[in-house]
């Protein structure tokens, strides 16, 4: 052992000394002095570094203690004095002193250990909102993004009250800004899912001798999310929230799928948000409609303003005349979620066979509407449920706009009247309405109304033979 070393042994015994009774500054300066004296290759240097390190990081001298953790030659000895570090600083409160530091070389072993412990401590520590200011603070919103997504994401596991959903939407929103931030070719997450997420809330399984099976092992499968899955998920968790402080004794879980948060939005009477969540995830309309439908339906028959006041508030709707009010809002919605354009007359059937299923007398805008929109299937719709004189009605109306009598309530391009031109009438379900009449002729005035659709029927056949 060369004089040199035994220095450096002595110093070490006398820090330890030292360090017992609490004399940090003699600490500091022997510390300093025998750090000096000691080769690269010392075994003792690591020991040496790791005291000056602990007694200047007991004295919050923070940036002493970092250059002490750069001093040490052993890796292992920085990445736990750092870790050390990192811990005293966030018991302490200095957060905005540990995001701004310059870690240099150090960085990525920092930002491994922020890693760690944020994924490691409870989701209501401070750790991700650290991780994530310090991304941003270097400029890196995608890391930034990922941070928050991850503390959105173990929230699903925590049980849903309004101050977990509240949590999980700021997380979201957090998000979802710093996304934009980055390119749109870079508007995506890699979310690491970690190998034993599939065997959560899975029983262990066991041989016919009852004996524990060893898991099978599953290989890490990273996930990619993108923007547009983010804002998605952003609007469900907002339509859960508005349902948990619509009804308090409701339990919207935070993993509730697209379909289950329309059920539950329709069931309390947010139509609005109903039909924007349909329209973000493609699902049908159909259950929105009906259950709207229904609603009016019922409202027309109640005397209690104040139920019908509640649910029209609820879709941003108010007016003095409140039945009135509801079948505008029924009206509205068809027009602007009806897509008539891609789904033709599927919506309207929806709401049409839900008002004829309760005897209801249909609107005259409705009605009008559907004329022009599908008129066989509104008069076969009509004869499922026995409405003859209205389906005879509009049968000689529509036989009358193809002689020329106000071809545009059926919207009708051509009639006899222009000769070039084609025309065509819904045949099969005149005739079946005939064959209904004259089966009913013999019951109230289905007699006269059966001669009325003879008539007109013959008259426009007649002018058919004329033209030809």
């Amino acid at each position: 052992m060369t004089q040199r070393e035994i220095q450096v042994l002595y110093f070490t015994k006398v820090l330890s000394t030292f360090e017992k009774l609490g004399l940090h500054e003699q600490v500091i300066a022997l510390a300093t002095h025998a750090v000096g004296k000691a080769a690269s290759n010392d075994p003792n240097l690591p020991i040496l570094c790791s005291s000056l390190f602990r007694q200047t990081l007991q004295l919050e001298r923070y940036d002493e203690a970092y250059q002490a953790i750069l001093l040490n030659p052993n890796r292992e000895h920085r990445k736990d004095c750092l870790r050390t570090m990192v811990v005293a600083m966030c018991e302490r409160g200095e957060y905005k002193r540990l995001i701004e530091h310059s870690y240099d070389s150090m960085l990525d072993d920092l930002v491994s250990i922020l890693d760690h412990r944020a994924r490691s401590s409870d989701i209501f520590n401070k750790f991700y909102d650290i991780l994530f200011s310090f991304h941003v603070y270097r400029g890196n919103y995608r890391r930034a993004a990922l941070a928050m997504y991850e503390k959105s994401c173990r929230l699903q596991h925590v049980p849903p009250n309004p101050t977990t959903l509240h949590l999980k939407q700021m997380c979201l929103i957090t998000t979802i800004s710093s996304l934009r931030l980055v390119d749109c070719d870079n508007q995506w997450l890699l979310l690491p899912m970690p190998a034993n997420q599939s065997q959560i809330s899975q029983s262990p399984k066991h041989n016919t001798l009852k004996e524990p099976l060893s898991p099978h092992k599953v290989q890490p499968k990273p996930c990619i999310v993108e923007l547009k899955q983010l804002q998605n998920e952003l609007l469900l968790l907002e339509a859960r929230i508005k349902l948990m402080s619509d009804v308090n004794e409701l339990k919207v879980g935070v993993g509730a799928s697209a379909n289950e948060t329309v059920t539950l939005l329709v069931h309390n009477s947010f139509f609005n948000d109903a039909f924007v969540i349909c329209e973000k995830f493609q699902l049908k309309k159909q259950i929105v409609f009906e259950a709207l439908c229904t609603r009016c339906i019922h409202a027309s028959y109640l005397n209690d303003d104040a139920q019908v006041r509640t649910w029209l508030r609820k879709n941003s709707r108010s007016g003095v005349q409140l039945r009135d009010e509801m079948w505008w809002f029924m009206k509205d919605s068809l027009e602007v979620h009806g897509d008539v354009s891609i789904h033709k007359s599927l919506y309207y059937r929806a709401v049409l066979e839900t008002m004829l299923s309760y005897s209801f007398p249909l609107p005259a805008w409705f009605l009008n509407y559907y004329k022009q929109l599908n008129c066989a299937e509104l008069l076969r719709m009509l004869m499922c449920y026995d409405w003859l004189e209205l389906s005879t009605r509009i049968s000689i109306e529509f036989l009358e706009a193809l002689q020329g009598v106000r071809p545009d309530q059926f919207a009708l391009k051509s009639s006899l009247v222009n000769h070039g031109k084609q025309v065509w009438h819904p045949r099969n379900e005149i005739l079946q309405l005939l064959e209904l009449l004259e089966d009913m002729a013999s019951h109230g005035n289905y007699s006269e109304l059966l001669e009325s659709l003879e008539s007109t029927y013959e008259e426009y056949l007649n002018k058919i033979k004329d033209l030809v």
